[in-house]
């Protein structure tokens, strides 16, 4: 073993983090998709400590990366987590609450795109046996593909959120490999951009699961630094790029598939006689209990479309391609990225509907990072710093 193995456990035990004491506070509530989704929350009520233009600021464009979320793990050495790019210089690390900053070589060294926790650092980590506990307890887990638990919680009852440390760094690389980037929609989606150029009233629905309805940003357990939901980023930041009034509404609830969505569009959606509708399923339809095949969640979707037409034949709608599931979470992961044929499907057969495609993003991302850097629960739901991708790729279609 090697000497960090020796020294790491008694960090924890004195930070008062050991396994045994491992309790988790965060009320799961069934869904009916045998999935665990997080119970509502409200809008955080505090000031973000994020500035809109930085939360907004589209990744792949720029050469500093602001606020990425990182969660460090220990295995057999120190404890390290990846960044997204390579740093040329970093800005800042800052704990969980962003009331820390950490300094390179006294809390962490810097090895190409991997940060590295010293002996002495201040950082909050996770063991490996902690993510993968050998048997349950007291805090919440799933299955592991090939066998064995994933947790779901945090050492203490924290939160991800309040385990994610966030970086800010200059890089020299841009972009997100293959992933085709968003382009501004007024071709696509004519009404709503001539509405928002003029500085009319725009009615935005937001309808889908537990990631649409917020889970699991710091705004929404209310803890620092209050991210808000990704549809509220959208809305804050179309409100002030537009300067106009736009009644926002999100009908959406955790634990729910596409099937829930089509039975309930009407009362939920179409009565709020709605301009633009983001339709955001996919991670309930593709988990192990349901399993819906291409063809019936196009057929869903369809109908949301249909039946809020029905009463406003020219809403236009933004298709929205779920993140991924965890690949090692057993149940969850499992046909999300197969949607996206039949979402591209809907946009070419239907006008005034586009596409915001966050799982090809998201895939792109974890391919440099780990999945538990970029989820607010390890699982399904994503962090503060994915849900600002969700809101970038969305605004890029809104916002020229």
């Amino acid at each position: 073993m090697s000497s960090h193995a020796h020294i790491w456990p008694r960090r924890i035990l004195a930070a008062g983090t050991a396994f045994s004491a491992l309790v988790m506070t965060i009320t799961l509530i069934a869904s009916p998709v045998g999935a665990l989704a997080a119970p509502p929350a409200a809008e955080a009520p505090t000031t973000p400590l994020i500035r809109l233009d930085v939360a907004i600021a589209p990744v792949w464009e720029g050469k500093t990366t602001h606020h990425e979320t990182v969660l460090f793990l220990q295995s057999d050495g120190a404890p390290e987590a990846s960044l997204l790019y390579a740093p040329v210089r970093i800005t800042s690390v800052m704990s969980p609450d962003f009331q820390t900053t950490y300094q390179d070589g006294l809390d962490f060294t810097v090895d190409g795109r991997v940060l590295r926790l010293t002996k002495e650092s201040r950082i909050p980590f996770v063991t490996s046996e902690q993510m993968y506990p050998a048997e349950k307890g007291s805090v919440a887990v799933t299955g592991r593909v090939g066998g064995g638990l994933l947790v779901m919680g945090i050492p203490d009852g924290k939160k991800f959120c309040q385990m994610q440390v966030a970086v800010t760094y200059d890089h020299d690389e841009t972009g997100f490999g293959d992933y085709k980037l968003p382009v501004f929609a007024a071709e696509t989606l004519p009404r709503t951009i001539a509405a928002l150029r003029e500085k009319k009233p725009l009615t935005i629905v937001l309808y889908g699961d537990s990631i649409a309805n917020g889970a699991e940003t710091s705004g929404f357990w209310k803890v620092p630094p209050f991210m808000p939901s990704w549809g509220e980023l959208v809305r804050r930041a179309l409100s002030k790029q537009y300067g106009t009034t736009i009644e926002y509404f999100n009908m959406s609830k955790g634990g729910t598939a596409s099937d829930w969505g089509r039975e309930q569009a009407d009362e939920r959606v179409a009565s709020k006689n709605p301009d633009l509708v983001l339709i955001a399923f996919g991670m309930g339809d593709a988990h192990a209990t349901k399993k819906v095949p291409n063809e019936t969640y196009k057929a869903n979707l369809q109908a949301i479309i249909d039946t809020v037409r029905k009463r406003n034949a020219e809403c236009e709608f933004i298709l929205v391609g779920t993140m991924l599931a965890n690949p090692e979470s057993s149940g969850f992961s499992g046909n999300q990225a197969g949607y996206l044929v039949p979402l591209k499907e809907l946009v070419a057969e239907n006008k005034g509907v586009a596409l915001a495609d966050v799982t090809s993003a998201h895939a792109f991302m974890l391919t440099r990072k780990k999945f538990w850097d970029m989820s607010g629960n390890g699982v399904n739901h994503p962090s503060d710093f994915l849900a600002r991708v969700y809101a970038q790729v969305l605004l890029k279609l809104l916002v020229e």
